[in-house]
């Protein structure tokens, strides 16, 4: 079996994407241990919408903590 030219240009070209994506799933790998983030929202948000996505995208067994409050000013 042989790559057609565009095969042949596509595997080329693709060759150093997965090369970076494996160094950056390397470097990410640390912070794994660990996951967090940081989410921002309007009070009223944080009040009606958090509770659902929370409950929707975590595993049941996740603790939640009380986040720490900041107001950061771009």
């Amino acid at each position: 079996m042989e790559l057609t030219e565009a095969g042949e240009l596509f595997l080329e070209r693709i060759a150093p994407v997965v090369q970076a994506l494996s160094e950056i799933e390397a470097e990410m790998r640390p912070f794994a241990e660990h996951p967090k983030f940081a989410l921002g929202s309007l009070p009223s948000v944080a009040a009606q919408v958090l509770p659902i996505v929370c409950a929707t995208i975590m595993p049941p067994a996740t603790p939640l903590r009380s986040p720490s409050v900041s107001r950061r000013r771009n």
